[in-house]
């Protein structure tokens, strides 16, 4: 199936993101439904006096250019084919939701005020249309020809053919030329149909600010009828500028809707002829890229990749249960994360931790580079016990040893005493135990020798070496 491609420039030549936002961007109203991510079928071939919207909810300003290219599908049946497809442009939101005209006003009657290229594919003698499939630019919602709101048309839909419910996709392209004020219409790439008016002033009110849609409609005679979409966003600056360290390397956004791309410069990157190649320039550099559709046409945008001094690597330290991170004069934010979740309101130089875990630290420089590291933290004995605050005397001992250490937190400690063959000679129980431990062990029944002494909590062992002389 062929694919339309969508794009309108703002300010300048957009491109579309290569990701279908569909449900962020477009609302469907009455028959209309999504075949897939990027075609909508406006009404099915099995039912009579449907209608159907597909509208776009972000508004477009008519002070720039736009330049729109589609494939639309108008079916099958041709004697007994109907009604046909329109491109409007409009300024009221109410629209996305309202009930849409049937038959042979294409969904377009009733929508004031408005612009409208009517793609009819039905003969009403009572709107003068002519036999042949036809193409006219009509506006505030009326189809009837020769009348004041007909800007001009109508026109042969095709240059080459009468009927185009012909089981094909047919291109069109419609485009804006805001210092011209002249709006145009192509069909499979051949100039069908112009006109040149200020449509701000004497449609919009002086309002430049307008959303765009597609309606379609059956009566007693049928189709199916299409609109595909290709890579649809119309934010202004898809192909955005980015940042990134020196050493680091970024995949471009796509730039979508031709048949051949070309990259500019072409230094730094990993193929200049495809959509989105991988980028690693050294300096901070700006890329251009033309795109050709499949009619010849040709496009620009172009975005620049900042390339940031690198920054030192930071480092984690752990006292008890407190992580600090080194700080340095380059960084200018902190956020700490749990693994790869994000601790909201984590970014000082410090976290307080109550459990385990892999924990990592993302700083971001005044540049916008960024760099992260992490520390395993397991705890057990480590958490109880006072980092070095361990300590045994004497040791060589003879009748009675000295232990004592400092505790972080209220923790049930077992202390046990192993010979050299792995028995145990002495074990006893401290439960919910806080503050500091000190206690003499009597070791005046153990043999002379060597002995492990073993401080347990939490299921994590501290253990020294014992000598009893």
């Amino acid at each position: 199936m062929n694919k339309i491609y969508l794009m309108f420039r703002i300010t300048s030549f957009l491109f579309l993101a290569a990701a279908m936002q569909a449900s962020a961007q477009f609302r469907i109203s009455g028959k209309t439904i999504a075949m897939d991510s990027s075609c909508f079928q406006l009404t099915d071939v099995n039912g009579t006096y449907e209608a159907g919207g597909l509208w776009n909810t972000i508004p477009v300003d008519l002070q720039n250019p736009f330049d729109l290219h589609c494939q639309l599908y108008f079916g099958t049946n041709d004697a007994s084919g109907a009604d046909g497809i329109v491109f409007l442009l409009h300024n009221d939101t109410a629209n996305f939701s309202k009930g849409l005209t049937k038959g042979g006003y294409i969904g377009f009657s009733g929508i004031s005020p408005s612009l409208g290229v009517t793609f009819d594919t039905w003969y009403n003698d009572i709107h003068y249309d002519p036999a042949n499939d036809h193409l006219a630019i009509q506006r505030n919602g009326d189809v009837v020809h020769g009348t004041a709101n007909e800007l001009a048309g109508p026109v042969d839909i095709s240059s080459t053919s009468a009927n185009v419910e012909d089981g094909l996709y047919h291109q069109a392209r419609i485009t804006w030329d805001p210092a011209a004020q002249k709006i145009a219409v192509y069909v499979d790439c051949i100039p069908r149909l112009s006109y040149t008016g200020d449509i701000v002033s004497s449609i919009f009110g002086g309002n430049s600010l307008v959303y765009w849609g597609f309606t379609a409609a059956t009566g007693i005679s049928i189709n199916t009828q299409r609109v595909c979409l290709q890579n649809i966003s119309f934010a202004a600056g898809v192909l955005r500028d980015t940042i990134i360290c020196q050493g680091q390397y970024v995949q471009l956004h796509p730039a979508t809707g031709g048949v051949s791309y070309s990259w500019s410069p072409s230094t730094a990157l990993s193929n200049p002829a495809i959509a989105n190649p991988f980028a690693y320039p050294q300096q901070t550099t700006k890329y251009i890229v033309t795109i050709t559709d499949s009619c010849g046409n040709q496009s620009l945008d172009s975005l620049t990749i900042n390339v940031g001094n690198n920054i030192p690597t930071p480092t984690i330290t752990r006292k008890g249960m407190t992580l600090y991170c080194q700080t340095d004069s380059s960084y200018v934010s902190y956020q700490w994360y749990n693994g790869n979740t994000m601790l909201p309101g984590e970014t000082d130089t410090s976290l307080v931790i109550s459990a385990g875990g892999n924990y990592n630290v993302e700083v971001t420089s005044k540049d916008g580079c960024k760099i992260a590291v992490g520390i395993n933290v397991v705890l057990g004995i480590q958490q109880s016990i006072m980092d070095g605050s361990v300590r045994l005397s004497p040791n060589p001992a003879s009748d009675k040893i000295n232990i004592s250490f400092s505790l972080n937190t209220v923790s049930d400690i077992t202390l046990s005493f192993f010979d050299i063959a792995g028995r145990i000679i002495y074990k006893t129980d401290y439960p919910s135990l806080t503050n500091h431990f000190l206690e003499d062990i009597s070791t005046a029944s153990f043999a002379k020798g060597i002995y492990l002494l073993q401080i347990k909590a939490g299921g994590e062992s501290y253990n020294r070496k014992i000598v009893i002389q």
